[in-house]
């Protein structure tokens, strides 16, 4: 091998290298934007989604308008606790369980704070 084939195959090499240099960062890039896209669509943030207001204890939390099924099942949580009293932990249960069967992104725990919220008011705490 003369002088100049072994100058062409360095060259080559350092043309590969920088190649696979660029898909490498191509590639973290887009694993990183993919990460921050997965995070806005985690966060769920919506701007225009009512809050508590602030001087409640609650303030500043996000409230859960347009979630008529939620709504409808605590409000007869709360009928069924002022009629009656509180209800045992099973009719509250038997009450309560369809809000964790609701569709939600795997992310969410809205389910699981609106069943918590159902089973508070129902057994009357």
């Amino acid at each position: 091998m003369d002088w100049y084939e072994e100058l062409e195959l360095k060259r080559a090499i350092r043309r590969l290298t920088m190649e696979f240099r660029m898909e490498a960062a191509a590639i973290r890039v887009r694993v990183a934007l993919r990460r921050l896209v997965d995070w806005a669509e985690k966060g769920g943030f919506d701007p225009n989604q009512p809050r508590v207001p602030a001087g409640s204890s609650d303030g500043g939390q996000w409230t859960r308008a347009g979630s008529s099924e939620v709504d409808r099942i605590i409000s007869i949580a709360q009928k069924l606790t002022f009629q009656a009293g509180p209800l045992s932990y099973d009719e509250c249960l038997d009450l309560c369980y369809p809000l964790l069967e609701r569709p939600q992104p795997r992310w969410s725990d809205r389910n699981m704070w609106d069943f918590h919220a159902c089973m508070k008011i129902c057994q009357g705490k």
